[in-house]
């Protein structure tokens, strides 16, 4: 009778700690899942943010390339341009050279000025051509000011800009005609 109650204490004893071993190991797998599925996350979130930098940064590169790409162009078109007038200048008598160098330069001032009020008839254009997106409330605000101007007046400053540019390249045919003019005159 002793043997039998031992014995069944022991197997309940040994039930009792099956159970406990079995809560004890399910706990431990809910525990590594977690872990694991908030690392998985983690490490998703640090892959997207890594993306995304990085097309950020490709993106800065490709604009700061093309930036300087056509800054570069410009340039090298002003250059090339300018040698070929000093050549044609170089060409001609010294008292011709001179009058060319002062007629050239004051087109280059006149073409200056028209390009100033043409760039400020065209920012007017583009302050009411406007996205929200970006900007500030005071830039907003001034352009929702321009934007409500009549219709007449967008035209008048389409029209003074069209104006301007036709003045401007009839200035640059004309430093250009008068360079080649003294040429002439200077061979014949």
């Amino acid at each position: 009778m002793f043997c039998s109650a031992m014995l069944c204490s022991v197997m309940l004893c040994f039930a009792l700690l099956c159970y406990a071993l079995f809560c004890l190991n399910s706990v431990m797998r809910s525990v590594i899942q977690y872990m694991y599925k908030s690392a998985a996350t983690q490490i998703q979130q640090l892959a997207i943010q890594r993306r995304k930098a990085s097309s950020d940064a490709i993106q800065q590169l490709a604009i700061q390339r093309r930036k300087f790409s056509s800054d570069a162009s410009s340039a090298v078109g002003h250059s090339a341009a300018q040698i070929q007038q000093r050549r044609k200048l170089s060409s001609l008598p010294f008292s011709d050279a001179n009058s060319a160098a002062t007629r050239i330069q004051q087109l280059a001032i006149q073409r200056r000025k028209f390009s100033s009020d043409a760039n400020s008839a065209a920012t007017q254009i583009q302050q009411r051509r406007y996205s929200a997106v970006g900007h500030s409330a005071a830039q907003i605000q001034q352009r929702r000011k321009l934007s409500s101007l009549p219709f007449s007046d967008a035209n008048s400053a389409a029209t003074r800009i069209q104006q301007l540019a036709i003045q401007r390249r009839k200035f640059s045919s004309d430093a250009n005609s008068a360079v080649d003019d003294l040429a002439t005159q200077n061979r014949i």
